[in-house]
């Protein structure tokens, strides 16, 4: 019985935490990628040139920037978004931050990648 009530203390506590976790400034992104990088975090901000795209290989995915004022980041998620955000929306996303993500052929600097639906909060419809 005490160790399911412990368990259960300690599930409600990480549950807790994560739901208050402070969003990053976009600004604070862009001036110190370094400190972010590697690291899942949120912030907000307006969604700029989004494309859902396929790759040649059959692989659907979709970019966007997410901007604040002069700052701004690549967003990168792999599928298909049930609702796709509209350029000019405010939107809130969660995702693994790096400050250089590199491909085969190509690099893109302060790129956040996202898994999908549950990562894309839109805030104004």
């Amino acid at each position: 019985m005490n160790r399911t009530r412990t368990l259960f203390t300690v599930f409600a506590l990480v549950v807790a935490v994560n739901s208050f976790a402070a969003t990053t400034k976009l600004t604070d992104l862009v001036k110190s990628p370094e400190k972010f990088d590697g690291k899942v975090i949120t912030t907000s901000g307006t969604v700029a040139k989004f494309q859902a795209k396929t790759s040649k290989i059959g692989n659907k995915y979709f970019i966007f920037e997410v901007k604040s004022g002069e700052a701004k980041i690549s967003l990168y998620g792999r599928g298909e978004l049930a609702k796709a955000p509209k350029d000019g929306q405010k939107v809130e996303v969660t995702g693994k931050f790096e400050k250089e993500h590199k491909m085969r052929d190509f690099s893109v600097k302060n790129q956040l990648t996202v898994a999908g639906d549950k990562d894309i909060k839109i805030l104004v419809k």
